[in-house]
């Protein structure tokens, strides 16, 4: 039972590791993207792999050091792992950044289609009226007295005007939702949009309930999505590190702490009630200042027996001894 126990305790121990391990070259990939940029690959190595190796260097001392030099390398984690945080969320920011600036890209490729088609159409309009125009300012020279082709003439020159300020409006304006103006004028020239400038029913869903909700829209959730994902991997990195090793530590403790007591319950049968009693007297007050026990020279010959059996007990233990 007892192996079965410690069999599960290991597996689970690895499976945190492993883990572990995980999100860390995830924190690791995003800060090497990152210094990638910044100062090439070479250096992007070099960088994420003495970060990297500095943070398990923290844990793993931590794990294994007293409190005093656990609290100064705990500290040096954390410098490390803001580092390697701080490069994780810019990367995320880039990343957003780089998808929205594809993403108009690709809308400004369909707006500049939606224009030629509109162009293409707006020239047989506009050479209508041109045609039109040059009719009747004819009509009007031939027949000057007649206010009839004036009329015509007036009535066309002022639609003219008005097409050609529709039309450089439509090739002017900045769309303030160009996903929306996509779809109206495509519809209205009968064009078909590629799926990929798109967006899906899905998508539109959560970018309205986040601007219903939270009124963020979709670039600053996606940033502020990248600063919490960064924190949770960060932090679970730590934590899954320290269940990896901290049961099998704990464990161990737990099984001397057993093995000691059993040993203290022998220790009246083993050495005589009395000379028991005389080693706890004669040592207490020693172990209360020190925390130790006595040396050989204060202790009697019979007395100096019990003390070499209790010299690898734990200082709990012999605490509980002198409580006795």
């Amino acid at each position: 039972m007892k192996k079965e126990k410690g069999t599960k305790l290991l597996a689970a121990r690895m499976v945190f590791a492993l883990i572990a391990f995980g999100f860390t070259l995830i924190s690791a990939w995003n800060g090497f993207n990152f210094y990638r940029v910044l100062f090439g690959l070479a250096m992007a190595i070099l960088i994420s792999a003495t970060f990297e190796i500095a943070r398990f260097t923290c844990l793993f001392r931590y794990m294994h050091s007293g409190k005093k030099l656990g609290a100064l390398t705990i500290a040096l984690y954390v410098i490390t792992a803001a580092v390697c945080a701080f490069a994780s969320i810019n990367s995320f920011t880039a990343e957003v950044i780089k998808q929205s600036r594809l993403n108009d890209k690709a809308f400004q490729e369909q707006i500049h289609k939606i224009r030629q088609a509109y162009l293409k159409e707006a020239a047989g309009k506009f050479e209508t009226y041109n045609r039109d125009i040059r009719y009747l300012e004819n009509k009007v020279a031939k027949y000057s007295g007649s206010n009839y082709w004036k009329r015509r003439l007036s009535q066309v020159t002022a639609n003219h005007e008005k097409f050609v300020t529709e039309r450089d409006k439509f090739l002017n304006e900045k769309p303030a939702s160009p996903e929306d103006w996509i779809k109206v004028q495509s519809a209205v020239l009968g064009l078909e949009i590629e799926e990929s400038s798109q967006k899906s029913e899905a998508i539109i869903s959560v970018k309205i309930a986040l601007k219903e909700l939270w009124g963020l829209d979709e670039i600053t959730a996606q940033k502020i999505m990248g600063i919490i994902i960064t924190l949770v991997v960060e932090i679970s990195i730590f934590i899954l590190a320290l269940l990896s090793t901290k049961g099998n530590k704990s464990t161990a403790a737990l099984n001397e702490l057993k093995i000691n007591k059993a040993r203290l319950a022998k220790i009246h049968a083993i050495f005589g009630e009395k000379p028991v009693k005389r080693f706890i007297k004669s040592s207490m007050v020693y172990f209360n200042k020190t925390g130790k026990l006595p040396p050989p020279n204060r202790l009697g010959r019979d007395l100096r027996r019990i003390k070499l059996y209790l010299e690898d007990f734990d200082r709990d233990c012999l605490k509980e001894l002198f409580l006795q």
